[in-house]
């Protein structure tokens, strides 16, 4: 992890810097699945993810505009330090001067529990409901906690310990935790009694205030005590999948977001959303007024208010989190987007006439770009704007802040992570967040199904530690070793796809410099398996003026980054967990001297990026033709504008690299094109380039580029448009079978030409520098002879190259090849024997064992997947038989891609018209008849014809004009497509990706909760899930008197079977 690095005699924490929570994540067991075995039982929590990180947002380039940014992270709290934390706060740093962080224990991201090893497998088996013997799964709750556990970490050194636990929380957590500055203690909710704890700068219980004992009835209500309900993972009654039996108090007792203004506790109550407030004296022990405040209203949804702040003008803020939800799958902990961030003004002056001081209609904020902008997580903190202005932008915790639907098909999709808008922005202004800031908690996209990830966000007061810039400067050391994670191999293949995109297609004036910014995303594109290991991707740029400064501002944790070849070549690792379809990505930015730009001509940059490992064409990267890519940046310098006259294109050709690899099948050699605009005008025509190869070889083509017949590639843009300088790239991969290789002298040959437009022409003036060729060496001794095998090693300090021993340059952060076997040989080095050729095999270039030797390699069926790898089933989610897949009915899509088809509320079927809110039978109007003209009740006679309708006579000399057919449903018009109906009354389809959520049963919007009901347990009474022990007392000597009869407890209701609905 790059981190950066504190200034001298400051601390880790500095003013302006973030600190937000979130779940840590998950990760896969480090063996495989046994055979039958579901795989979301081999998943566990993630201990090494950050359970909560510290964010330096001095620089995040820019005024809000909807960008994504990813500032320096500076810390990193991992679960392993500390568990699941929702709730942070931060103290004065008094005696230090620099704040320190306190986070408290959660079960907002779920309750996860193991059971003992039952499998022989060495780990702990996951756990759906309760058992004797269950456990929390490690990062569930830290090292030596529990539930009720407020976690310290040190703002300066970072150090991290248990700063209080408070006494009996079997497993709801902390709700919030908030520092007092007057008295310099703290107030912490408890959410399974519904106590506020005030405790001491050593963390030691003080007193404690019951709202629901002593706060309800300032208001007229009847005090409710703590029902006594406790979660018990030992009990089969507890299930992770149903908050109801995790042992929250009762809602209108519950206590969650906490804030102190003025001398009083304000505190949020679960039941009906209400807001309340309870005086402190001087010492900070609790007056006992308590006074409600106000019932939110305009609330998205059921969920609790889990944060609340002031701003300088006094007006409450409000943060919204949805409705609990267990998630075996790690997927959903919150009810998704229903939750609201709002904002309360103070009546100004107070109206005696109301009972609340608050305007009874509050102002909200919109979060997220889906509407209806309400995926708020529960966290909110006000920060300093980009000029200074302290509290002048409001961050809250959100979930697809930035979804997949996102218009730019190349942006970073379904971001979890915060939002930063003006803190003025109320709606209807900034809705949708355009003017807005995002950052990704996690730096994995592709994700939509997860919602409540999230959890809090604070922001350390004062003014900002400026940075100087954006980033990091690649640091000059060298780095680590490849950490393959063990394990072996599954029993499929899993691939890697590279792809680079600006990200500003112009660079940014940026004063002396011009500032070039880059993104490199490689996606896992399984869609059925996850990828976990290594990534490593080398970066080079071409073309490196003096003075350019290369800068990786996403390289903080988890990726590291170290020159290969300064001052162009670098490379960046990580080990990443990627879902299917899931993807990592980081920033390259460039910065470069304007004086040397203008003394280059230069107007644009290229940047090339490659996946290093793993290797393309192993079992984790099995595809290598899409492990590259490249993007251009246009620098706009008035010295890049040139007059529109004629240009010429010329063409480079390189072997990328120099040697080719070795593959089980022969080799495999790779060629860069490079054709770009040599000036002086712009070229605007289409652009056809041919390649020649040698024969007997597979040739395969990068994405961007349409290759036919004769190897012939037309660039997908017709026409192309390139101002002078600006370059397209073409990568050739070619299969080579050792024959081939040994026809062509280990020497493979690539000549490449400019077809369209020719020599000559307009946009290609100058002929003579039309082709370009390339040879690639085949590796190895094949053109030679075979010699006999030997261990190949190099002493400390120097590695292999080529079968030659060089010094390892300190900078260069690639490890040593493991050598292979030479050709002619198989096994893994070194254990290398000669390979002995079956005695008649199928010739060079074809497929399969004699006599059935084809020359098409082997193909899955239509559908199937790509061989080796075919599918025998549909998609998940799918239905039918491959390679007829297809989305169920009232879905819409392609497998495995089905979203649920929500049909526009104004529609109205074909004959029927909207009147209010109901669809009522069109009225028949009356038409003129057949052989008229005009509309009725104003007949007359048509076109060619004379007299009052209808005594019409033909004129004479008129030709009879022909019979026109009726229009036809087929022949007549339809409505155009992604809307339904009849024109002109067409309406919209609205595709709703969104289910009924969990716990409820029908389509949306018309869910219905599903109740469950259950027996309490033996030895209680009640109605679940407030159920409560029978207590048996000694009898009592009484009178004669007539006996009551004895009451009968009738038998539990069965739970329903309703596992298929909450899928």
């Amino acid at each position: 992890m790059l981190t950066l690095p504190a200034q001298a005699g400051e601390g880790l924490l500095q003013p302006g810097d973030a600190v937000v929570s979130g779940f840590s994540g998950i990760r896969p067991a480090d063996r495989p699945v046994p055979p039958g075995a579901n795989p979301l039982d081999s998943f566990y929590i993630d201990t090494e993810g950050p359970a909560a990180q510290i964010l330096s947002l001095s620089g995040l380039g820019g005024e809000p505009a909807g960008q994504l940014v990813t500032p320096p992270i500076k810390r990193q709290i991992k679960a392993g330090e500390v568990g699941q934390v929702f709730a942070i706060s931060l103290d004065d740093g008094q005696g230090s001067g620099t704040a320190n962080i306190y986070l408290g224990a959660t079960s907002a991201y779920g309750i996860q529990i193991v059971g003992p090893d039952a499998d022989g497998d060495g780990l702990p088996n996951r756990l759906r409901t309760g058992q004797p013997g269950a456990q929390f799964m490690a990062g569930q709750f830290g090292p030596g906690g529990d539930p009720g556990t407020i976690w310290r970490v040190d703002g300066v050194t970072g150090a991290v310990a248990a700063f209080a636990t408070l006494p009996g929380n079997s497993g709801p957590g902390i709700g919030d935790v908030v520092f007092d500055r007057g008295s310099r203690l703290f107030y912490v909710s408890d959410l399974e009694t519904g106590l506020i704890h005030r405790l001491d700068s050593n963390g030691a219980v003080l007193d404690s205030f019951d709202h629901g004992i002593n706060g309800r009835p300032a208001r007229g209500l009847a005090p409710v005590p703590d029902d006594g309900v406790r979660m018990d993972i030992a009990n089969p009654t507890f299930d992770s999948e149903n908050p109801a039996t995790w042992g929250y108090t009762h809602p209108d007792r519950r206590v969650q977001g906490m804030t102190v203004q003025n001398g009083r506790l304000y505190y949020a109550v679960a039941g009906n959303r209400q807001v309340w407030s309870v005086g402190l004296n001087g010492d900070g022990s609790f007056t006992g007024d308590a006074r409600w405040e106000l019932d939110a209203s305009g609330m998205a949804g059921d969920g609790p208010i889990t944060d609340m702040l002031f701003d300088a003008q006094g007006r409450l803020h409000l943060a919204q989190r949805g409705a609990p939800r267990g998630s075996y799958n790690y997927a959903v902990f919150a009810e998704p987007g229903r939750s609201t961030v709002l904002r309360y003004r103070p009546e100004q002056p107070d109206d005696p006439a109301t009972e609340s001081r608050w305007v009874v209609d509050p102002e909200s904020y919109a979060v997220g770009l889906t509407p209806p902008h309400n995926n708020a997580n529960g966290g909110i903190a006000l920060g300093n704007s980009l000029g200074g202005a302290a509290g002048a932008v409001l961050w809250s915790t959100g979930e697809r802040l930035r979804p997949s639907e996102d218009a730019d098909p190349a942006a970073p999709a379904d971001v979890h992570g915060l939002q930063g808008n003006g803190a003025d922005l109320v709606r209807p202004a900034n809705e949708p967040p355009a003017q807005s800031y995002f950052i990704d908690y996690d730096g994995l996209f592709n994700d939509p199904e997860k919602a409540g990830h999230m959890g809090d966000v604070e922001i350390v007061p004062g003014e900002p530690v400026q940075t100087g810039q954006a980033g990091y400067v690649i640091p000059w050391e060298t780095l680590p070793p490849y950490d393959i994670p063990p394990g072996d191999r599954p029993g499929y293949d899993l691939n890697l796809r590279l792809t680079k995109r600006t990200i500003w297609h112009n660079c940014i004036d940026g004063g002396v410099n011009w500032v070039c910014g880059y993104e490199v995303r490689v996606r896992n594109t399984s869609d059925a398996f996850p990828f976990f290991g290594l990534i490593r991707v080398r970066d080079h740029l071409p073309v490196v003026p003096p003075g350019a400064m290369i800068q990786v501002p996403e390289a903080p944790a988890p990726w590291l980054c170290g020159w290969v070849a300064a001052p162009n070549t670098f490379a960046c690792q990580r080990n990443a967990f990627l879902p299917p379809l899931a993807s990592v990505a980081f920033h390259v930015i460039v910065r470069i001297p304007k004086a040397s730009a203008e003394a280059a001509h230069l107007c644009h940059l290229s940047n090339i990026a490659e996946i290093a490992f793993p290797v393309g064409g192993s079992w984790r990267n099995f595809d290598p033709f899409d492990d590259m890519d490249a993007a251009t940046a246009v620098i706009p310098a008035p010295y890049c504008n040139p007059p529109m006259q004629q240009t010429n294109l010329r063409i480079e050709k390189v072997a990328d690299p120099g040697n080719c690899g070795i593959t089980s099948v022969g080799f495999l050699c790779r060629f860069r094109i490079r054709v770009w605009n040599a000036g002086p005008g712009v070229f605007n025509h289409e652009l056809t380039i041919q390649d020649t190869l040698p024969a007997g070889v597979i040739p395969v083509f990068s994405p961007g580029w349409n290759c036919g017949p004769g190897i012939n590639c037309t660039h997908l843009l017709n026409p192309l448009h390139l101002a002078p300088g600006e370059e397209r790239f073409l990568w050739v991969s070619i299969q080579v079978p050792r024959a081939v290789a040994l026809a062509n002298h280990c020497q493979i040959r690539n000549q490449v030409r400019i077809l369209t437009p020719p020599g000559g022409h307009p946009m290609n003036t100058n002929p003579a520098d039309d082709q370009a060729e390339a040879v690639a060496l085949i590796p190895g001794n094949l053109c030679t002879q075979i010699l006999p095998i030997q261990k190949q090693e190099c002493p400390p300090g120097y590695r292999l190259q080529g079968g030659q021993c060089a010094r390892a340059p300190s900078s260069d952060p690639t490890p040593p090849p493991t050598p292979e076997c030479p050709p002619r040989t198989r096994g893994k080095w070194p254990n290398c024997s000669p390979n002995v050729p079956p005695a008649n095999p199928c010739p060079d270039g074809t497929y399969g064992t004699p006599p059935n030797c084809v020359t098409d390699p082997p193909r899955c069926p239509d559908g199937q997947g790509r061989w080796p790898n075919c599918q025998r089933h549909c998609p998940e989610g799918s239905v039918g038989t491959p390679p007829n897949c297809h989305c169920p009915d009232g879905m819409v899509g392609t497998p495995p891609y089905c979203t649920r088809i929500n049909v526009d509320p104004g529609f109205c079927p074909p004959g029927k018209i909207r009147r209010g809110k109901t669809c009522i039978t069109a009225p028949v109007l009356p038409v003129c008849p057949s052989g008229s003209a005009g509309k009725w009740p104003n007949c007359r006679c048509p076109s060619g014809m004379t007299g009052k309708w209808p005594n019409c006579t033909r004129k004479p000399g008129s030709i009879t004009p022909p019979v026109t057919p009726p229009v036809t449903p087929e022949s007549g018009p339809k409505c155009p497509k992604g809307t339904r109906g009849t024109p002109p009354h067409c309406v919209r389809i609205i595709v709703d990706p969104r289910p009924c959520p969990t716990g409820t049963i029908g389509r949306w919007p018309n869910c219905k909760r599903i109740v469950l009901e259950r027996p309490c347990p033996a030895g209680t009474l009640g109605q679940w899930p407030r159920c409560r022990p029978i207590r048996v007392t000694p009898p009592v000597t009484r009178p004669p008197s007539v006996t009551a009869p004895l009451r009968t407890i009738q038998p539990g209701i069965t739970r329903l079977n309703t596992e298929n609905n909450l899928k």
